[in-house]
């Protein structure tokens, strides 16, 4: 139980931490390119829910391979730190070469925004096999952003 004032003042301080640290952490915009075959709307919401400090901006796509350099580089030059693209594992892609074609890309955009110096790890690929629980995803995502 409580020890008196003391302890009272001590947990409200520790509150007051909490709440300064979390509101001056700058908030890392993420834009997550996924292929609608590989994760569901619940899976979505549960990773809205998981990742702190994260503005996600979800982009719906028919395949992974659908997605263009053009779209994700747009999204980096519109403000975007990061870009994600979730996708079926190489040989369960619904369009047999989607996630190969997306994996290729995201190479290519990489090497172009090292070129100009914003780095080699803008852009990430992750695979998702559709028995993949969605904390796997958070950790992947997490995982991919650097925390």
């Amino acid at each position: 139980m409580w020890g008196g004032y003391q302890d009272y003042t001590a947990v409200l301080s520790c509150i007051a931490v909490i709440i300064i640290i979390t509101m001056t952490r700058p908030l890392l915009k993420i834009s997550l390119f996924y292929c609608s075959n590989s994760i569901s709307p619940a899976d979505l919401n549960y990773l809205s829910s998981r990742l702190e400090n994260i503005e996600l901006n979800t982009i719906s796509v028919p395949c992974s391979g659908k997605v263009d350099i053009e779209y994700i580089m747009k999204s980096i030059e519109t403000g975007s730190d990061r870009a994600i693209l979730i996708g079926c594992e190489g040989g369960e892609c619904k369009y047999l070469q989607g996630s190969i074609r997306a994996r290729k890309r995201i190479d290519a955009i990489n090497e172009i925004l090292n070129e100009v110096g914003l780095g080699s790890e803008c852009v990430s690929f992750i695979p998702r096999v559709n028995t993949d629980r969605p904390h796997k995803i958070v950790y992947e995502i997490n995982t991919a952003i650097g925390r």
